[in-house]
């Protein structure tokens, strides 16, 4: 999936989010979305013991569209 399709599917699920509940982060956008996509690599990898452990594998495969979503949004700033 593109990161376009992302944001667009992305959408209106991020709109719904009420501003006070929006956190600032302190680390550079670019250095998250590494951290991101690493983070995507390592628990992939680890998916049965995390999953044993009560992490569900739609919440990892959540991560790199959202990952993709933020990429375009920094594209079309």
């Amino acid at each position: 999936m593109s990161d376009q399709k992302d944001l667009l599917d992305l959408l209106p699920e991020i709109k719904a989010v009420p501003k006070e509940q929006i956190k600032q982060c302190d680390m550079p956008v670019g250095i998250y979305l590494h951290e991101c996509e690493k983070l995507h690599t390592r628990a992939s990898a680890d998916l049965p013991q995390l999953t044993a452990v009560g992490m569900t594998a739609e919440l990892l495969a959540k991560l790199l569209p959202y990952t993709g979503a933020l990429r375009n949004c920094l594209l079309l700033k």
